[in-house]
């Protein structure tokens, strides 16, 4: 401070500096927090999707899958999004190709995902009971979320 009770330039200079520092700061922050909201939306998305394929798979709102009663060949990849596993929508079963793909593509707030259903064997002989695996990817091929369950397929099947 100077002798006429004023800052100096250099004491400004040093405060500018010092505030713009911690604006940048700040602003990486906001910016950071801002990636890891839009995130972590994106994974909520994934697993609401998830646990709803499933409930819809036990409902039977997935008959290329609930009435495949052919026996053996587990685990069984249904998906419509590559060329590995089986390409439920090109089942002949399939009547409706469109409704088809959307079920296998799902798209929500900020992104498009793609659903991936693997069925297990029975659990139980006689039961029809079969382990069920939903994943749901992102358009870049990422796994986002998984969840498990059983399902009751065909009965006296493996």
């Amino acid at each position: 401070m100077n002798k006429n009770g004023g800052f100096t330039l250099v004491e400004v200079l040093v405060s500018v500096v010092l505030v713009a520092i911690l604006g940048v700061i700040f602003f990486e922050f906001f910016v950071l927090s801002q990636k890891t909201a839009v995130s972590n939306e994106g994974k909520m998305d994934a697993v609401t999707i998830a646990q709803a394929v499933l409930e819809d798979v036990k409902n039977g709102k997935y008959p290329e899958i609930t009435t495949d009663c052919s026996p053996g060949g587990y685990p069984k990849i249904y998906q419509n999004h590559s060329l590995t596993g089986i390409r439920a929508c090109d089942m002949g079963i399939v009547e409706n190709k469109d409704e088809c793909r959307g079920r296998y593509e799902k798209n929500l707030n900020i992104g498009n995902y793609m659903v991936e259903i693997e069925v297990g064997a029975e659990l139980e002989e006689g039961l029809g009971l079969h382990s069920i695996k939903v994943r749901i990817y992102d358009r870049d091929g990422k796994l986002r979320s998984s969840v498990r369950g059983a399902v009751k397929l065909c009965t006296g099947t493996s």
